[in-house]
């Protein structure tokens, strides 16, 4: 894939001429566009996810996180069901315990459906008792069984859901920190919620915090990866259908990355990448141009200390935007991508304690994206209800 080698290119000589917009520059709306509600948690959410959960067809929230105190820390599971218009309340939550583990903790949370029947389950990663757990969905929107797998051991980080063999069953990929050897291990998806395992490759980067993105960059038909961590940010390329020496890798200029998402930015039918630089106080973005190549980075000012990202439409003109947690501040800030003036405009939204993990969808049905995010410094989640400005 000789495009990719001059995506490297593109992307260094690029680096030099990097634009940048300022939120001094930017122009505040004229109003926030957001109700603010929020939710207990028992404990301290890390992270949320929006899917359909229970019987109904409207989308609900999941979030996991600690509760108790050290040595006696528990991981705790919250379902908040939607009763149709967005409003979300108290639905289903679990302590989990594990007798055997008990310092472990999950430390990442996917969503899919892992046994096909058409049910929502939960995927988490873990850090001691196995490194990976799944729960499958009863089709109330519960999770009576946590089970544990031990398919490599070690300590996973981030992990992702994904069809990467093409059977229409999701498999497993674990990003592992095992005696400080960096893998990117694969599970099969064996269709009733378990895994076998099938594989891993050494990992090129350290860094104590990493989270992946997947999407098909390069329009070829296979998803490709994006990891963000303090080490910088990478692109793997047909990943991981053409196996370690065979994947393209693309290294894309800047450090300290702590999330990534990957969205058409600028409304020209190809994937971009938005990464959170928290220690820059900024946003950067890297055009795509649909063969895998990259813009040079567009460093955007998102608030004191950026940490999670997430892409929605919040404001009706057609074009993605972006929210961001600022965990200095308490607040989130929303990046208008506005035709003509993308990036001039923002609002900043008050919400809970050392924000965290943030997620956008559509919670009442009118047409816009609503937020959530967790609040790691306090016992709850903010739900930022969109009241969108045209």
């Amino acid at each position: 894939m000789t495009t990719h080698l001059r995506l490297l290119l593109l992307a260094t000589l690029g680096a030099c001429v990097s634009s940048w917009v300022s939120l001094a520059a930017a122009v505040p709306a004229p109003r926030a566009p957001f109700s603010v509600r929020n939710l207990d948690f028992h404990g301290r959410p890390g992270r949320v996810r929006i899917a359909p959960l229970d019987a109904g067809d409207s989308l609900d929230v999941v979030a996991s996180g600690l509760t108790g105190h050290f040595p006696t820390l528990r991981d705790f599971v919250t379902v908040y069901a939607n009763d149709g218009s967005g409003s979300l309340a108290f639905h289903w939550g679990r302590k989990i315990d594990f007798p055997n583990f008990p310092y472990a903790t999950m430390t990442s949370l996917q969503v899919g459906d892992l046994d096909r029947d058409r049910r929502i389950d939960l995927s988490f990663g873990s850090n001691e008792f196995g490194d990976h757990v799944t729960a499958l969905n009863d089709g109330t929107g519960r999770f009576p069984h946590f089970q544990p797998m031990n398919l490599f051991g070690g300590y996973t980080d981030a992990h992702m859901l994904n069809d990467y063999d093409g059977d229409d069953i999701l498999d497993l990929i674990l990003h592992v920190d095992e005696f400080f050897s960096l893998t990117f291990d694969y599970g099969k998806g064996l269709g009733d919620g378990s895994f076998s395992q099938a594989g891993l490759e050494q990992v090129e980067t350290t860094g104590s915090h990493t989270e992946l993105a997947m999407d098909d960059l390069d329009e070829d038909g296979v998803d490709d990866l994006v990891k963000a961590n303090e080490d910088g940010l990478t692109v793997r390329f047909g990943f991981p259908l053409g196996g370690p020496s065979q994947n393209p890798l693309l290294t894309l200029p800047g450090t300290h990355y702590l999330d990534v998402v990957i969205a058409d930015l600028n409304a020209d039918r190809h994937l971009d990448v938005a990464a959170a630089l928290p220690f820059d106080d900024r946003v950067a973005i890297f055009h795509g141009d649909g063969t895998g190549a990259f813009s040079a980075p567009l460093l955007i000012h998102a608030g004191r200390q950026p940490e999670f990202l997430t892409a929605g439409r919040f404001d009706r003109d057609g074009r993605l935007d972006l929210a961001v947690s600022n965990a200095a501040t308490g607040r989130v800030t929303v990046l208008f991508n506005r035709p003509g003036a993308p990036w001039e405009s923002f609002v900043q939204v008050k919400v809970g304690d050392h924000p965290g993990e943030i997620q956008s969808a559509d919670l009442d049905d009118d047409g816009d994206d609503d937020i959530v995010v967790v609040n790691r410094g306090g016992a709850s989640l903010s739900v930022l209800k969109n009241q969108a400005i045209p």
